[in-house]
């Protein structure tokens, strides 16, 4: 089971939407947020220009970011290195 674990909110579960749950909605989609995700990897855009792009705030970005951040590497360790 596939569940991001969304810093700051109890709205972690992508695979429940119908769920009724506290804390913090989810102002973007999941594909949204992983490709913001990846734009700041790959370009380094700055985190004012994508939340002026998406219309959400810095700390949303930041908070996005980061929480794509620890999914991506959690799964991305359990790789083998050396073929």
């Amino acid at each position: 089971m596939l569940t991001l674990e969304v810093l700051g909110s109890n709205d972690s579960c992508i695979q429940y939407p119908e769920v009724d749950k506290k804390g913090q909605k989810r102002l973007l989609e999941p594909k949204d947020e992983l490709f913001l995700t990846l734009v700041r990897l790959r370009v380094n855009i700055r985190e004012k220009v994508l939340a002026d792009n998406y219309k959400i705030s810095v700390a949303e970005v930041s908070r996005i970011f980061v929480t794509w951040l620890h999914l991506i590497y959690s799964r991305l360790i359990q790789l083998p290195i050396w073929a």
